[in-house]
């Protein structure tokens, strides 16, 4: 409605626009989130007290009461570590949630997850991106070099290598990676390099003692891990792969890392290309 200066009045009587209307209580509501209120959450869902979480922790129950109440700058990796410790043993913390306590303390999170959650990850989508590339073997790998997902054409050019399996497992073990490779050396080379480029982005999680040891049982990993000080990527190294008429097929090596923000880092794909004389 209109009133005498011709100004138009809204009215909280008129239901249409009651929406409309944004109280205090409405805007306090809508707030980015924050690790205190991320944390508070967990705990309450626990009912842990924040005695019980601060002696965790080693830090006093008045700063976990300013941690939530956004009264502290962000905690150390350590004192993240040990409420988000505390919290998943009196019941599991799904990995997305730890993932977002880590992200809202603005630091990295050194849990290595799941095969089974980066292989859902794989959506059909990527699956299809897969598919297209045609004769160009592809496939997408973890960090680690495990196998997520492969194309028809890298599994008939590297025989024996499945999804579930690992890249450098196969090269170092496998003998039909020497006859699918013409160049299997420089590949395993250039693969133990870029492992090791990416333990080291992500700061040697605790994960990588025990994955390290494992392959570390081939002396010829240790012998490359030793050597290896070129810390990324095979860029576009020229491969020779061997196809089933025995002839010698050039294939440029491209790593890519695939945008997953549930899982930054975690994910890439390498693309064998075989048609070199393509822009």
């Amino acid at each position: 409605m209109t009133n005498r200066q011709g100004v138009v009045a809204i009215s909280i009587e008129q239901p249409e626009l009651r929406g409309l209307l944004v109280s205090d209580v409405d805007r306090a509501a809508v707030q980015p989130p924050s690790f205190g209120a991320v944390l508070r959450r967990l705990r309450d869902e626990r009912r842990v007290s924040r005695e019980r979480l601060g002696m965790a922790a080693g830090v006093s129950a008045s700063y976990i009461t300013h941690l939530e109440l956004g009264r502290r700058g962000r905690p150390t990796q350590a004192v993240v570590e040990a409420l988000f410790g505390c919290l998943n043993r009196v019941h599991p913390v799904s990995h997305r949630s730890r993932r977002f306590l880590f992200d809202l303390a603005g630091l990295p999170d050194p849990a290595a997850p799941e095969l089974d959650e980066l292989r859902a990850a794989i959506t059909p989508a990527k699956l299809r991106r897969l598919d297209r590339l045609g004769p160009d073997p592809a496939g997408y790998f973890d960090a680690r070099w495990h196998v997520l997902a492969l194309n028809d054409a890298a599994r008939q050019a590297f025989p024996g290598l499945t999804v579930g399996g690992n890249w450098l497992t196969w090269l170092l073990a496998d003998p039909r990676a020497r006859t699918a490779l013409l160049d299997r050396d420089a590949a395993a080379r250039a693969s133990v390099g870029v492992l090791r480029a990416r333990l080291a982005a992500f700061d040697v999680p605790d994960w990588s003692g025990e994955f390290l040891a494992e392959l570390g049982r081939s002396p010829e990993f240790r012998r490359l891990w030793s050597q290896s000080q070129d810390l990324e990527s095979p860029g576009d190294r020229i491969v020779r792969l061997r196809d089933r008429m025995d002839t010698s097929i050039p294939v440029d090596v491209q790593l890519y890392d695939v945008e997953s923000a549930r899982y930054p880092g975690w994910i890439r794909m390498l693309w064998g290309m075989t048609d070199l004389d393509a822009d």
